[in-house]
């Protein structure tokens, strides 16, 4: 799993992504990774129930979440916004849901 492409939602401005330039010979027409993982990211960023906590990891079409919400709604908000994107083969949530997660104001 060497062909990972991670984005970190809370600082990975579009300068910071990987720069790749691969063909995959198993998915030759198919989306990149790095753009799989720039619109997953955006995707998860414009939903107003995911906390920017959530991380999305991207390898040959696979995406992954990972991170702690509070509610398992925050959790299925995640995986909603980004399994029909273009070129996603499969999407493993592995958001845990974590009852005070985050503090209270």
């Amino acid at each position: 799993m060497g062909n990972e492409t991670n984005i970190e939602l809370n600082h990975a401005p579009d300068s910071a992504l990987p720069r790749r330039a691969e063909i995959d010979a198993d998915r030759p027409f198919a989306t990149t990774d790095r753009h799989i993982a720039v619109a997953a990211r955006d995707a998860v960023r414009r939903d107003i129930w995911v906390p920017k906590v959530v991380a999305v990891t991207v390898d040959q079409g696979r995406i992954t979440l990972e991170g702690k919400v509070e509610w398992d709604f925050q959790r299925e908000s995640a995986e909603r916004a980004v399994k029909d994107l273009a070129g996603v083969v499969s999407v493993n949530n592995a958001i845990s849901v974590v009852t005070g997660a985050f503090p209270t104001r």
